[in-house]
């Protein structure tokens, strides 16, 4: 197994690579630990697992700790990729996005694969174009929706609807919703708050009719939607305060 900075890397033409058959996490670290470091690695190594049956990856959670502990670098984020039997880390400073976010509808329906929900390839074409669109109509994200026209999730991040009663509602991980790793770990937070978590399938009306949207992602954090298409405006700040302060924006305050 081979270990390398991104900046000392030149990807060989391998099979792998030319078709996008490989897998990558993203974390960061703040002044003094890497975000949810062991989820990460947990999942890349069932990703790896998945994608090369025939290769033995049993020490590759220890190893890459190893590795990522030598080059820690404070306040960064870090780009795992798994190709084949090589490793390459990329380091940059984190640039965190507003914490506000203004939400449109995406124009392409998911649909049903074969990959499953732990799996994160590189393959952000559909999102990318969707963004570029948003973004051009002066909104910060989309939300995705299946054939059934029930919410997925967004660009990069999962997705919360939350109620005064303290309910909160988000889809569950499938071939179209990753298993995100803030979003395990705000679950358990928020069961430890005494929230009640729903996962199950949800429409646009529950979209419409929820009291706040809170969407996760381990670069940017937890963020707030303040808009939906125009059509619905998320005033109210009930948990996404309280859960930035107790979690923490990025699950700072929630991680080992």
């Amino acid at each position: 197994m081979k270990f390398l900075l991104q900046e000392s890397t030149h990807f060989s033409q391998s099979s792998s690579f030319n078709r996008g058959a490989w897998t990558f996490t993203s974390l960061i670290s703040n002044h003094e630990k890497f975000i949810f470091l062991d989820d990460h690695l947990e999942r890349l190594t069932r990703g790896a697992t998945f994608l090369y049956p025939h290769s033995d990856f049993s020490i590759l959670h220890s190893e890459l700790r190893s590795f990522l502990f030598k080059h820690f670098k404070a306040n960064c984020y870090f780009r795992i990729n798994l190709i084949d039997d090589v490793i390459t880390v990329e380091i940059k400073p984190h640039a965190p996005k507003s914490s506000l976010v203004k939400l449109t509808r995406a124009q392409y329906k998911k649909t049903l694969s074969m990959i499953p929900s732990y799996l994160k390839v590189p393959n952000y074409l559909f999102s990318d174009l969707e963004l570029k669109n948003a973004q051009e109509q002066n909104y910060d994200d989309v939300l995705f929706f299946d054939e059934s026209d029930t919410v997925q999730e967004l660009s990069t991040s999962n997705i919360f609807l939350i109620s005064r009663d303290k309910k909160i509602l988000t889809p569950p991980t499938s071939a179209m919703v990753l298993e995100g790793v803030v979003r395990k770990n705000l679950i358990k937070f928020a069961q430890t708050k005494g929230y009640f978590i729903e996962v199950r399938k949800i429409s646009e009306k529950a979209l419409l009719e929820a009291d706040e949207v809170i969407i996760t992602n381990s670069v940017q954090g937890l963020r707030r939607v303040t808009d939906y298409r125009q059509e619905k405006k998320y005033t109210l700040d009930l948990n996404y305060t309280n859960f930035c302060q107790e979690f923490g924006r990025f699950g700072e305050c929630f991680c080992d």
